[in-house]
């Protein structure tokens, strides 16, 4: 993973460090009701990828601007200079947004206000969290929160789709005007 990950890096999002496949996945009727549903709700979009012929489920979810001011100021402190710069801002990411693999559940990481070398703490939550897993079993893990990444650019596309609301069984239509004068 690491090795093609270094060969994409033309393809790599300077700003968020997502590696860009090209490709767009396609939009089910439950992912978009699911996605719907969240919205409205102001809950934090979750989704499921099956591992190995479904043997093993990762799931990974969208953050709140709150939720994702620490990430993102993990992101923001990675050197430009770091040799593997587009690597740890995809691993940083992945670190606040994986809620399961397999039976683990993983809580919100938090990183205290005020924390002078905020890379090497979240680097050291990334170690604690995925530190003994296997190398394979990470990147696929790692490729499934690049698909994750992929689905919520298209979700977050689709709010210009004047047909999102068909495709989650909805109707909808814009509330008359009023005409009180």
């Amino acid at each position: 993973m690491t090795e093609s990950l270094k060969q994409d890096e033309a393809h790599v999002c300077e700003r968020c460090g997502h590696i860009n496949t090209g490709e767009t996945p396609q939009l089910t009727g439950d992912v978009r009701k699911e996605y719907l549903r969240r919205i409205l709700a102001r809950q934090p979009f979750e989704h499921t990828y099956g591992l190995y012929d479904g043997q093993l489920e990762v799931a990974f979810r969208t953050l709140s601007v709150r939720e994702a001011r620490p990430m993102n100021a993990v992101l923001r402190a990675v050197p430009d200079k770091d040799p593997e710069h587009n690597l740890t801002r995809i691993r940083m990411k992945l670190l606040f947004q994986v809620t399961r693999i397999g039976p683990t559940h993983y809580e919100a990481v938090e990183i205290p206000e005020g924390t002078q070398d905020i890379i090497s703490a979240a680097e050291e939550l990334y170690y604690e969290r995925f530190g003994d897993m296997d190398e394979l079993l990470l990147a696929a893990v790692v490729e499934s929160f690049l698909m994750f990444g992929e689905l919520t650019r298209t979700l977050e596309r689709s709010g210009f789709d004047q047909s999102f609301y068909k495709g989650a069984g909805l109707t909808w239509s814009p509330a008359p005007l009023s005409t009180n004068n």
